[in-house]
């Protein structure tokens, strides 16, 4: 698998402590998602492109921290206990927010349109070991 993140450097560094993070730019999807939904639903989460609409900060002296993992699978904007209790089986009570409860925690139960993106609820175990590889790494890079 990959790594969770892409990080390119500033050439020639002019702007120093400059970061362009973009979080949503992931589109590879582990075999692990055993996703319900068909491709195009899926891919429909991502913000497509959007590393390279940031690409020329380089060249203007930031740095690039680009997501691999597409938002479906992992969504880096949300916190790593922000966990959906109507996806994760046994999840550990917490207060979801109300994006989590509508469908759009850091593990997305439901797609854009609205969707479900599972045929089963996940584990705890499941949702950890997602976060570990992919959120935590992230996070630290930035």
């Amino acid at each position: 698998m990959p790594a969770s993140f892409e990080v390119r450097q500033a050439s020639p560094l002019r702007i120093a402590g400059l970061v362009f993070a973009s979080p949503h730019s992931g589109s590879f999807y582990p075999v692990d998602m055993d996703c319900a939904a068909d491709k195009a639903t899926v891919q429909a989460v991502e913000d497509a492109a959007m590393d390279q609409l940031i690409a020329c900060g380089t060249d203007n002296g930031a740095v690039l921290l680009i997501a691999r993992y597409g938002r479906a699978y992992v969504d880096l904007n949300r916190a790593e206990t922000d966990l959906d209790p109507s996806l994760i089986g046994d999840c550990p009570l917490l207060e979801p927010s109300p994006k989590t409860l509508a469908g759009y925690g850091v593990l997305h139960r439901l797609a854009s349109d609205r969707q479900p993106l599972y045929q089963r609820r996940l584990t705890y175990l499941e949702a950890r070991a997602r976060l570990d590889r992919v959120y935590r790494p992230y996070h630290a890079a930035l």
